[in-house]
């Protein structure tokens, strides 16, 4: 939701809908989204959409994009967030910072963040504590907005990859693995019990 529209992606195409979602309306100056794990970042009225290594902005509601805005050289977008005045935007390659809204970035010196080949799935932010999924090592977390980074492996099996949504409800921490199942965190992140079923399903 961005003010006062809804705003979704369907066939590589972002979409409107201004009644609630009851219908929906196309416009062709929207980018075309070829990004494996797109993601919004919504304040007011203003929106930011995810697409590989780039962003588009939009500033009335989703209706009319700007052009796109390169973050990472070659690094899938994993997720936006902020701390204060500042849009942090998280990718296999490390982090990224804003001050601008999404108009020009830096890369930040994060501490003990492993980078290069690793495949991530998710940048999140649970209490105070910045998270990224990552592929068999576990989660990255850090609890110094993005300056230093330590992982945790408690709870999950050596194998784990953290590849679905990362889910925030009453105070609990939910992310889904592929083939070990669901965990969840009440320490935000900082160390996970598996939950539910014991077989290895997604």
């Amino acid at each position: 939701y961005v003010s006062p529209n809804l705003v979704a992606i369907a066939d590589n195409l972002v979409f409107y809908s201004d009644d609630n979602g009851d219908t929906w309306n196309y416009n062709s100056n929207s980018p075309i989204v070829l990004g494996n794990n797109p993601s919004f970042f919504t304040k007011n009225d203003s929106v930011i959409l995810t697409s590989g290594p780039v962003i588009f902005r939009s500033f009335d509601g989703g209706i009319n994009w700007g052009n796109s805005i390169n973050v990472s050289k070659d690094a899938t977008i994993d997720g936006i967030i902020q701390t204060n005045n500042k849009l942090l935007a998280g990718t296999p390659k490390g982090i990224y910072a804003s001050l601008n809204f999404g108009k020009t970035w830096k890369a930040i010196t994060a501490a003990g963040l492993r980078t290069g080949n690793w495949f991530t799935h998710d940048f999140y932010k649970s209490g105070n504590n910045f998270l990224l999924a990552y592929d068999e090592i576990g989660v990255s977390y850090s609890a110094d907005t993005g300056k230093s980074w330590n992982y945790t492996l408690q709870g999950f099996s050596p194998m784990a990859s953290i590849d679905n949504a990362m889910l925030f409800s009453k105070n609990i921490l939910f992310t889904g693995t592929h083939g070990d199942g669901v965990y969840q965190s009440v320490d935000n992140g900082s160390s996970f019990i598996k939950i539910g079923t014991t077989n290895n399903l997604d």
